[in-house]
Formats: structure tokens, C-alpha cells, sequence
């Protein structure tokens, strides 16, 4: 699995449509021994390349899987849901308006905003993660908090790809994140890292996977653990004046101490 949260013990799963319907694909989620969240499918042109229109039957159809969604998924191990994969990389890819970004940040808050109301109907329980932006697109987060979007999660999604936790100040950034969502909520919420393309670049899958060639794969394994460790330490200690060190940046810290 190419996807490492920050913290270990939670897993991230796409699943298509028909897979919750599925019993042997759900108990299969549960065995797979982690808290997982969910990704939430989508359909049409309600996709990560199509036009995204927010009209009356796209918003009875987006509901009602959403609704049911959150049904089936109730009982099982499953920690919380992100309603969009990755928003702000959203456009269309073909034809005149090709390049047009679908998703803006303030139109991610409003989908929230209707969205998650529905899915807390089904199972106030029910913990939403969000909105999926990546480290470097902190401006996206900002104008998502600012249209309110904040106050629909329950705890915040990010994608913290870095070539080099120093080199690109992993720790302060993270820290950047923790104050403007406290200076826009308030208060904190618990931050996860969804997504880190953790890859060798010399693995022979590498050969038709055009990210081998992006700066966060590394050319052995030993500085790709070195890479994933300083990420845990930098998140433990940019986070530690908020809530305390994560325990597997302090578990890293003390093994490397030792």
C-alpha cells in the first residue's frame, strides 16, 4: 500500500460503489486489523475530471449515496470519511474547457456544508475528515475555513508530500496549519495525513508509474525510512505544543535517542 498516514494504525481505502454492497468486500475492510477512512464515491460527472454542476438531480443523487453510504458502512471499522479526494486538482481534462478547475475551495465548503448534515442524519457518530488539500496548498485551506467549511469536520485531511522535511520546513509548516485552523475554529482538531507516495525509485513497477520520477521517491530503502522517520519526528514536534507528541514520533525519537 503506497498510502502511510502519520499515524500508523489508520488506514485510507478507496472503495468503488458497488463494494459496499458487497459483504465479503466489508468484512474484508475490518480484517485488514486498522481504523479505516473511507473515501466517498462519487458518480456522473460529479468526478475528479468531469464538470462537477451542483443542480437539483446531481444533489438528490449525491445525497442519496451519501446516505447510504454512511448505512452500510455503520458497525464496521471504520474511523471516519473524507468526502473528496484531493479537490483543488480537480478540473476538466478534455475538450474547450479543458484545464477549468471545478472544485474551488469555496464551493468545497458549500458541498460540506449540505453534504454532512445528510451523512450526520444517518449516524451523528460519524466522524468527517477534510478537505484533503495538500501541505503546500495552504491558501486552499484558508478560503475553505473562511467559507465556513471548517465547522463540518471533525478532524482536518492533508497530503504532505515533501522531497525533504527539512529542506521544505515539514514541521513549520505543519505548525501553520494547526494555527489557522485554530484562528479560524477556534479551537483544534485532530490533523491527518491521508496520503504520502512512499516509493523506490529503482522498484520495476517505477517503470510505468510516472511519479518514480518525482523528488519524494527515494533510491534505496534505507533513505526512504530515514525520509518517513524525520516526517513523524517534524509532525510529533510541530504539533507538540498543541496536544503533545505524536506517540510515533515519540517512540522514533526515543529509539534514535538510544
Amino acid at each position: 500500500n503506497r498510502y502511510m498516514p502519520i499515524v500508523g494504525s489508520v488506514n485510507r481505502q478507496f472503495m468503488a460503489l458497488g463494494s459496499f454492497e458487497d459483504e465479503a468486500s466489508m468484512k474484508a475492510l475490518d480484517d485488514l486489523g486498522f481504523d479505516t477512512i473511507l473515501c466517498l464515491p462519487h458518480r456522473g460527472t460529479f468526478v475528479p475530471d468531469g464538470e462537477c454542476p451542483w443542480n437539483d438531480e446531481v444533489k438528490r443523487g449525491e445525497l442519496d449515496l451519501a446516505r447510504r453510504v454512511v448505512e452500510r458502512i455503520r458497525g464496521h471499522r471504520v474511523a471516519g470519511v473524507e468526502l473528496f479526494n484531493e479537490p483543488f486538482l480537480w478540473r476538466i481534462r478534455k475538450g474547450p474547457d479543458a484545464g477549468r478547475k471545478t472544485m474551488p475551495a469555496d464551493k468545497v465548503a458549500m458541498l460540506h456544508s449540505e453534504i454532512v448534515p445528510e451523512m450526520k442524519a444517518v449516524n451523528p457518530n460519524l466522524k468527517i475528515v477534510g478537505p484533503c488539500c495538500a501541505l503546500r496548498e495552504l491558501d486552499y485551506l484558508k478560503r475553505f475555513l473562511d467559507a465556513g467549511g471548517g465547522r463540518f469536520l471533525d478532524a482536518v485531511s492533508i497530503h504532505s508530500y515533501t522531497t525533504d522535511p527539512d529542506v521544505d520546513d515539514f514541521a513549520g509548516q505543519y505548525r501553520r496549519l494547526r494555527e489557522m485552523v485554530r484562528g479560524a475554529l477556534g479551537r483544534d482538531l485532530p490533523i491527518y495525513n491521508t496520503e504520502a507516495y512512499l516509493g523506490l525509485r529503482n522498484a520495476p513497477i517505477t517503470l510505468s508509474d510516472k511519479e518514480a520520477q518525482r523528488g519524494y521517491f527515494q533510491d534505496s530503502e534505507w533513505s526512504h525510512a530515514g525520509v518517513t522517520a524525520a516526517m513523524l519526528v517534524a509532525a510529533g514536534t510541530a504539533h507538540a505544543e498543541f496536544q503533545g507528541v505524536d506517540s510515533a514520533a515519540n517512540w522514533l525519537a526515543r529509539k534514535g535517542s538510544m
